[in-house]
């Protein structure tokens, strides 16, 4: 396990946090290698490694920084994690509107990625985002790969009016840790 503080990165694709050479032997990790990550809250990703990221810092994009519930500056610990194969994922849309042959085209771009419960997944869908939360997955965490079942609940409460009021899948996402 490694330390490091979170630094933000738009290139950062998604579920990837991306870290130094140095970083990476220190903590035995390869390129595509899955971690868990643990910020306020833990979650897990893909490691892109580069030798231009300096020492001490994990670059990550805004999806990922929300799934770990970290800000920039903030110390996030990644460790190694035994990969697995899912066997099935439930995804849910967070805001309405998206009929289930759209979400249906956005999830079917997530292939070969590594998804914990809870994760959330923003897809560029016709140049409009369609973002989509994990909120079942068999085992909790592993690589979703074009043999994984996954079923979409389209149905979903309308957009908060207010900050106080949150639909279930936000509620979900946010309250549900990864349980690995």
């Amino acid at each position: 396990m490694i330390q490091l503080i979170c630094q933000t990165s738009q290139e950062i694709g998604e579920n990837k946090i991306a870290i130094s050479l140095y970083d990476s032997m220190e903590a035995g990790l390869r390129a595509g290698s899955p971690v868990r990550v643990i910020g306020n809250k833990p979650t897990v990703a893909q490691v892109i490694i580069s030798d231009e990221h300096e020492p001490g810092q994990v670059l990550m994009g805004a999806t990922m920084r929300i799934n770990a519930s970290v800000s920039e500056g903030e110390e996030v610990q990644v460790s190694p994690l035994e990969a697995k194969v899912l066997q099935k994922v439930r995804f849910q849309p967070l805001a309405a509107g998206f009929d289930e042959q759209t979400l249906e085209q956005a999830v079917a771009r997530l292939k070969d990625i590594y998804v914990c419960k809870g994760d959330r997944f923003v897809i560029q869908l016709n140049g409009e985002p369609v973002e989509v939360c994990a909120t079942r997955v068999r085992p909790n965490h592993g690589w979703f790969v074009p043999e994984t079942t996954y079923e979409i609940n389209t149905s979903i409460k309308s957009q908060p009016d207010s900050p106080s009021q949150i639909s279930m899948a936000q509620r979900y996402c946010r309250e549900n840790e990864c349980g690995i």
